[in-house]
């Protein structure tokens, strides 16, 4: 049996960092709940929960950049994001190791 594709989708909190700093073009998306977001949070991130984007996902894959990194609790929910949003064409999307408390 062939391999899953080796594309690198995760991302380390450092690297996030870096590109917050550098790339205007990076859109951060939380897939937690709101309750969840509004407790801890990414600063400059947005809240899609994992079923709105489910629901959404073409819609939302129109309008993503090339640079977007997804975020969540612990990464489950943030690896079905990416997911989703590979079947409709965004597969350079990236997850976040550790989630938003690792970053924090």
């Amino acid at each position: 049996m062939a391999p899953e594709t080796s594309t690198v989708t995760a991302l380390d909190p450092q690297t996030l960092r870096e590109w917050m700093d550098r790339h205007e073009d990076l859109i951060v998306i939380d897939v937690r709940s709101a309750a969840e977001f509004e407790t801890l949070h990414i600063r400059g991130s947005y809240n899609v929960p994992l079923p709105l984007l489910s629901e959404h996902t073409d819609e939302l894959a129109e309008r993503l950049g090339t640079r977007v990194v997804l975020v969540c609790q612990s990464g489950v929910r943030a690896e079905q994001a990416r997911q989703r949003l590979d079947t409709a064409g965004i597969d350079a999307a990236r997850v976040l190791t550790g989630g938003v408390p690792g970053f924090a």
